[in-house]
């Protein structure tokens, strides 16, 4: 496993290697407004395998190397921060231990500074590519509406987030000033009046209610939209969400409705002969 991980982690940490030098050159370049004497031209190079060393260590000190660029997110975007303030740290300390006469201290953060925003920049690029691969809508895929706030929108988006069942076409939400807006690279396609309307434009039957059982919202889609051809689905509550391999949308029951807590039933043929409970 070790090997495997190595050689498909290997040529991510190359490029990282390879925007930490480039860092070290722009550092340099700007310091001077792109006129870089010669003598610092050789000091730059004398000292660039210091500083992209202690870069690289500062990195994997901070666990960079083991990010996965493809689902890269605001921890691992913290955790790379955190590798590049310590790798700038070591570069400024072990190349002022050298002694080089003239050297140029701004040349550290503007490092530090370069380094991040070339390493972020990387991972940024590398998911909207491979996203934008992925393609709009897979197949076997349902196009899905998500009904709630954005907050709501939010956490939806990220429990039913990679799976095959689903593709969210829109966000419908309760406030009217949220239309245009987006979130996860999904716009907010209309407002809660106009759910029917939005759906039939985008050719979308079913829907998600991400507002919790018995929140306002909630019943106004119920008692409006009931009936109506509409698939209403609801998200499943945590212990079955944790036990299950996949987002398990289910149709919204009267219980949702009413705002009463998840029931249960039993099933008399588990495989091991033993009655089975199983709670929404």
């Amino acid at each position: 496993m070790t090997a495997r991980w190595s050689r498909a982690m290997a040529p991510f940490a190359l490029a990282d290697l390879a925007l930490v030098a480039l860092a070290w050159w722009a550092a340099f370049w700007l310091r001077f407004n792109f006129e870089m004497p010669d003598e610092y031209l050789d000091m730059a190079l004398a000292t660039m395998p210091w500083a992209v060393g202690c870069m690289a260590l500062g990195l994997a000190v901070a666990r960079v190397h083991r990010q996965a660029w493809r689902y890269v997110g605001l921890a691992d975007l913290r955790q790379l921060a955190w590798g590049a303030l310590l790798g700038t740290l070591a570069a400024t300390a072990g190349i002022m231990v050298m002694r080089y006469p003239g050297f140029a201290r701004s040349v550290f953060p503007l490092f530090g500074v370069l380094a991040l925003v070339l390493l972020t920049g990387a991972r940024a690029l590398w998911r909207t590519l491979a996203e934008r691969r992925a393609g709009p809508l897979a197949p076997g895929q349902t196009p899905l509406l998500i009904v709630g706030t954005l907050e709501e929108a939010d956490q939806a988006l990220r429990a039913i987030k990679g799976t095959a069942l689903w593709h969210v076409a829109g966000i419908v939400s309760p406030n009217e000033e949220d239309a245009g807006r987006s979130l996860h690279n999904v716009s907010v396609v209309g407002a809660t009046p106009a759910l029917g309307v939005v759906a039939q434009a985008l050719q979308v039957r079913s829907v998600l209610l991400a507002s919790p059982p018995g929140a306002a919202l909630r019943r106004e889609v119920l008692l409006r939209w009931s009936g109506s051809g509409l698939n209403l689905l609801s998200m499943p509550v945590a212990d079955h969400w944790l036990s299950a391999t996949a987002p398990d949308l289910r149709k919204v029951e009267l219980e949702d409705l009413l705002g009463r807590p998840p029931w249960c039933w039993t099933r008399a043929t588990s495989p091991n002969g033993c009655p089975a409970r199983r709670c929404w």
